[in-house]
């Protein structure tokens, strides 16, 4: 999976938002938080390709029904300790057979 399969303008506030919160939100609450937060935050459209390629990329994870959570991965990625690369890379490795 490419870096333009799974990013967009408002993945990396959506993971900041995430792993600052340390809570499970929904999608609704993050646009609401985002719009708060943000001079210029994104709208609900892209919020949610956001998510949808997160969880793909294993930086989110859905714990019960419609809300989010940061996986370690995703506070990796938030902190600095894992590049856009190496999540690609880890995508793209076949499984153990």
């Amino acid at each position: 999976m490419s870096q333009a399969d799974w990013k967009n303008s408002a993945t990396e506030p959506v993971l900041r938002l995430l792993a600052e919160s340390d809570l499970a939100l929904s999608a609704k609450s993050i646009v609401f938080n985002l719009g708060h937060k943000l001079e210029r935050p994104p709208s609900r459209a892209t919020v949610h390709r956001a998510l949808s390629g997160a969880l793909n990329a294993g930086l989110v994870t859905q714990p019960e029904g419609t809300l989010y959570a940061i996986t370690d991965t995703g506070r990796d990625y938030v902190a600095g300790n894992l590049s856009v690369s190496e999540i690609e890379a880890t995508e793209d490795e076949e499984p153990p057979t």
